[in-house]
């Protein structure tokens, strides 16, 4: 019978024969096949067997089976049928009836296989179209930024000139109160800070490149946690430095922008973290994924913590998890968008109710001129996808 089979298919396919239903399977998981002429009976495994194994694996079970039998009731066929065959021919078959039966059977299994090639290429168009539209939904909110801090840095740069200069010409009459004097200082001091935030937002806003210089990290870290320690012991909040400032390397980046992520980070930290709590930062020279030379800085809080269904979102530009009226959800954005544009890469692990640790890194000198903000522009993003 199967050298009759053979006959009959040959001039129009390949044709592989088998004698038993164990054969059979092997030869199937490896030739795969475009279609199937199984007998019922077979010796050690037989044709309804030999068809239940090949629907349960899912590498096979799309393979069309035409069964034939010498049984010819309805019952037989029904039961074949039943166990997955996808047609069923009894015996004596006219070889014109066996090539129609094949023959329907193959271009079943054509269309099958275009249908699965149609469904995943529209399953990853649909992929492509929901990252567009992410993508688009990101551009349009960081545009909605760039206009927000123009604006913000005009209004907010002349009443901080005011207050500088006030500060120094209070400064330079030489009072003899130390604690006015500290004050004034202090002033001064903050008042500067916010004159080079008003300058990155500038910056940030018309989207040039930053002035990158040369700045001691121990410093910066050293003067900042100087700057949030008496806020953070108002709250009650311990902030410790776990780093050695004169062993830290000096990194050429854009201060103010540095300043101003570090103080970010913090300042969320503390907003996390209730009296009693601790907030830690870490720095140390330490290389990246490449061997480049740079600097790890890790803040540690001990607060709250961020859902892990909210974590995924820290980066995107409004999203906050504070009470409405306390954050803007501008903070980890930017702070992500400088820490890209110096060539280095942050990171957010969190825990419910165990807190949260930002760790970043910075390479000593950025492989490229800063820019900020480095955000694709919506028209330009569209041509690319299309």
């Amino acid at each position: 019978m199967r050298a009759y089979i053979a006959s009959v298919l040959h001039p129009d396919y390949d044709i592989v024969l088998t004698a038993t239903g164990a054969e059979a399977l092997a030869a199937i998981r490896e030739r795969r096949p475009d279609v199937i002429v199984s007998d019922i009976m077979m010796p050690e495994m037989d044709g309804y067997e030999l068809v239940t194994r090949l629907k349960r694996a899912p590498e096979l079970r799309d393979i069309p089976v035409v069964v034939l039998s010498a049984k010819a009731s309805r019952e037989e066929a029904v039961r074949g049928l039943e166990v997955g065959a996808d047609d069923y021919l009894p015996k004596p078959f006219a070889p014109a009836e066996l090539r129609a039966r094949v023959g329907a059977a193959l271009r079943l299994h054509r269309v099958h296989r275009e249908v699965v090639a149609q469904k995943q290429e529209l399953e990853q168009t649909l992929r492509i179209l929901k990252d567009t539209q992410d993508q688009l939904v990101q551009s349009s909110k960081m545009a909605a930024v760039g206009t927000l801090v123009a604006g913000l840095s005009h209004e907010l740069n002349n009443p901080v000139a005011i207050i500088r200069m006030s500060a120094q010409m209070l400064l330079r009459r030489g009072s003899r109160d130390p604690f006015v004097r500290r004050t004034l200082e202090r002033i001064d001091r903050h008042s500067q800070r916010c004159a080079g935030l008003v300058e990155a937002l500038l910056a940030y806003s018309r989207r040039r490149p930053q002035v990158a210089e040369r700045c001691e990290l121990g410093q910066v870290l050293t003067w900042l946690l100087e700057l949030a320690r008496p806020e953070t012991a108002e709250r009650g909040i311990r902030l410790v430095a776990d780093f050695a400032a004169e062993k830290l390397p000096a990194l050429v980046v854009h201060r103010p922008a540095l300043e101003s992520a570090l103080l970010n980070v913090i300042g969320n930290a503390a907003d996390a973290t209730s009296r009693g709590g601790i907030i830690e930062v870490h720095a140390r020279a330490a290389a990246g994924d490449d061997d480049v030379d740079g600097a790890e800085i890790l803040i540690r809080d001990s607060g709250v913590g961020i859902a892990p269904q909210a974590l995924p979102h820290v980066f995107e530009p409004f999203f906050t998890t504070k009470a409405p009226g306390k954050g803007t959800g501008l903070g980890l954005p930017m702070t992500q968008k400088f820490v890209q544009a110096h060539g280095g890469t942050i990171h957010v692990d969190s825990e419910l109710g165990r807190g949260t640790t930002v760790r970043m890194w910075l390479p000593l000198v950025p492989p490229e001129p800063p820019e900020l903000p480095l955000v694709p522009e919506p028209a330009r993003l569209a041509q690319e996808v299309l």
